[in-house]
């Protein structure tokens, strides 16, 4: 399971991948008001992350 979240002050966004019983987290983080420059960076790279299959 692939979760985004992206906070309410538009300043962060998380990502969540679900490999039962492991949780992966990766953040991205800029000031608020740089965030729609560095949003599509961080959904690209949401987009490539990838679990190796065990």
């Amino acid at each position: 399971m692939l979760v985004v979240e992206v906070d309410g002050r538009g300043g962060s966004m998380r990502l969540t991948v679900t490999q039962s019983p492991v949780n992966y987290y990766w953040q991205g983080q800029s000031k608020s008001q740089d965030f729609q420059d560095y949003y599509r960076l961080f959904y690209y790279i949401a987009q490539q992350y990838r679990i190796p299959k065990s």
